[in-house]
């Protein structure tokens, strides 16, 4: 089932192979693929770039529109739906189809069947597919290979449905990217390239999502049902560069502005568009409104004369259009113009060949192809023909060395197997690395360190507190370390009283939102602490808000199993230089209930800092502490 448009590819294929061999451009140089341009008025260009392909010519068509319908790209939002809701029937069974678990059509057929005929469920009751996975896991009747697929299809479910709680669009798609080889397995696939630019191009659109003010996995899905929904589509994502020595095929729309040495004009026997000529009712800005004649009483239905003259008027307006179009095509070649077309009988297309053609046999023309035949002649045109049937036997060739694929590996050198199988089989050596940042701020690396169950815990707290509680928490913080950062020790001395001292530091703030959030009394706690006096003490030796930057093995700041430096950056909230040693001091305004909470919270941050004080001072830290101004006690940590 070969249509006249692969057909006609195929001809532009053997035309660009004989140009290639002979065509000299720019003064003498060989024709290069990237010297070819190939216009179309339609959206045809994938069909013809396929065609090419196939004969291994190098081609590109831009898409304006079928991102969402790519195969890639439908396959991985359907494994996204499988995600939020697995007890969508269609989503699940693509993710189980895809290569991420590899399940094929006979294996999900066989779990049905097992499933109905265990459960003794009716033909023509519906059997949803998460239940018939489930309860082949442990109790089914399936091959042990198929359950094995089932656990990791099981296991992948509940590990992302749990991640997609906590992380951003852009981070799942990413995880699920690296950690199940899909962008790899899909950048194998015909067309590779351009697949796996779509699925990144995929993250730039869950990353705009994420910008909006939108997020949960959920909520994306929707979005992109819309713009499905609202035919909001995208083209797919260019891998082309103005470098790439690749036919280019595009609307001529597209290439006004563009020359190129040689140019085909593709399709050029497609009809003019003349729907709206053909209305019982037309429409024209000058003449108004044109309706039929109709006669109901003799049941007689005939077009009025003012129709008829705007049509008349309509088309010719639509003919100056095409002529407009047919003349941007045409002067877009340097060198060589190529018009292709298909015809039933060409030479009765050339019998409307004449020497000087009025303006009616221009109106009577209803292609690109009638009005280049038009005005044909022998010397200033060469007329190639391709037999049809020389086309279709090429193709089917073709198609039969593609399905005949596997018989190359026939004779092939089976000594080569093991070469072949080696780098096949080669491990990236430094690949922890690959993945690796090189610069990380203490928050994340704080981040990382915590547990799932945590971060789960952190996403249900916030979601049960009032998100204003939880924007003046964030506030409640920065007021804090702002008053400590700028408390003036030096003057306490001079105030009978600790609590006038500290009313008049907050007085000094100008931020009036962070003079409202702060309790005087937090603040004499941690004055009447030992650890505010030896901050009173030492107050000349206090360093506050100190910024660093330190390198250290990513295996040393537990970043991965990896000797490759990274850098580290972060503040501490305080630091006292002694003659013992330093003593550290971190503030916090978290709301716990134990100071357990605290420790496991802030341990490899408080330890990030203590290394970078002493890489810094050439000193040891003594002493690490945590203030928490809601328990009102200082913590001591130990090494």
């Amino acid at each position: 089932d070969t249509s006249d448009i692969e057909l006609e590819a195929r001809a532009i294929a053997k035309r660009i192979k004989e140009l290639k061999k002979d065509l000299k451009v720019d003064g003498g140089r060989d024709l290069k693929y990237s010297d070819i341009v190939i216009l179309v008025r339609s959206n045809i260009g994938e069909s013809i770039a396929k065609v090419l392909n196939d004969e291994n010519i190098p081609a590109y068509a831009e898409n304006n529109k079928g991102y969402f319908k790519t195969f890639e790209v439908r396959k991985i939002l359907a494994i996204l739906a499988a995600i939020d809701n697995p007890y969508s029937d269609v989503d699940l069974t693509a993710f189980l189809n895809s290569e991420i678990v590899g399940m094929t059509d006979l294996e999900l057929a066989n779990i049905v069947a097992d499933y109905r005929k265990k459960q003794n469920i009716e033909k023509s009751k519906q059997v949803r597919m998460m239940d018939a996975v489930i309860f082949e896991e442990n109790e089914g009747g399936i091959e042990e290979s198929t359950k094995k697929k089932i656990r990791t299809a099981l296991y992948l479910l509940g590990e992302y449905r749990q991640k997609s709680t906590y992380m951003n669009i852009q981070s799942l798609l990413q995880d699920i990217y690296n950690n199940t080889d899909f962008l790899n397995i899909t950048a194998a696939m015909p067309g590779g390239q351009v697949r796996k630019a779509n699925l990144m191009l995929l993250i730039s659109k869950a990353r705009t999502f994420g910008n909006s003010g939108y997020s949960g996995l959920y909520n994306f899905i929707r979005y992109i049902a819309k713009l499905k929904d609202f035919d909001n589509d995208f083209g797919e994502a260019s891998i082309l560069s103005e470098n790439d020595d690749i036919v280019r095929i595009m609307t001529i729309h597209k290439s006004k502005g563009l020359e190129f040495p040689v140019c085909f004009l593709a399709n050029a026997d497609r009809s003019f568009n003349k729907t709206d000529l053909k209305q019982g009712m037309v429409i024209d800005n000058d003449f108004g409104l044109g309706m039929q004649y109709v006669d109901s009483e003799h049941n007689i239905k005939d077009s009025s004369i003012k129709q008829n003259v705007i049509k008349y008027k309509l088309g010719t307006e639509l003919m100056g259009e095409e002529l407009r179009v047919l003349y941007v095509a045409l002067t877009r070649a340097m060198e060589k113009m190529i018009v292709s077309g298909t015809c039933n009988d060409i030479e009765k297309s050339l019998e409307i060949t004449k020497e000087n053609p009025k303006f009616l046999d221009i109106r009577s023309c209803n292609s690109y192809l009638d009005l280049i035949l038009l005005s044909f002649d022998k010397i200033h045109f060469d007329l190639r023909k391709y037999d049809y049937k020389s086309l279709l036997d090429d193709e089917k060739l073709t198609q039969k060395e593609v399905r005949d694929l596997h018989k190359v590996f026939e004779g092939s050198d089976v000594q080569k197997y093991d070469e072949l199988k080696s780098r096949l089989d080669f491990l990236y050596p430094y690949s922890v690395n690959v993945d690796l940042k090189t610069k990380f701020s203490v928050s994340e690396i704080k981040r990382m360190s915590q547990s799932e169950d945590f971060e789960l815990a952190e996403i249900k707290r916030k979601e049960k507190s009032d998100s204003k509680l939880t924007s003046n928490a964030g506030e409640r913080g920065n007021a804090y370390h702002k008053l400590m950062q700028k408390l003036h020790y030096e003057n306490i001395d001079g105030f009978a009283d600790r609590l006038d001292f500290v009313k008049a530091e907050i007085a000094l703030l100008k931020n009036v939102s962070y003079r409202e959030l702060i309790n005087p009394e937090d603040i004499v706690k941690f004055l009447d602490t030992s650890l505010g006096k030896t901050f009173i003490k030492y107050h000349k030796n206090l360093k506050r808000e100190n910024r660093f930057i330190m390198g250290i093995s990513a295996r040393e700041a537990k970043m991965g199993d990896s000797d490759e430096t990274v850098l580290i950056q972060g503040v501490i909230d305080a630091y006292i230089n002694t003659d013992d040693g330093l003593i550290l001091a971190d503030y916090k305004t978290d709301h716990v209930k134990d100071e357990a909470v605290l420790i496991d919270r802030y341990k490899t941050q408080l330890g990030l800092y203590k290394k970078s004080l002493e890489m810094s001072t050439g000193k040891q830290v003594r002493d690490v502490f945590i203030y928490s101004f809601t328990l009102g006690k200082e913590i001591k940590m130990h090494p």
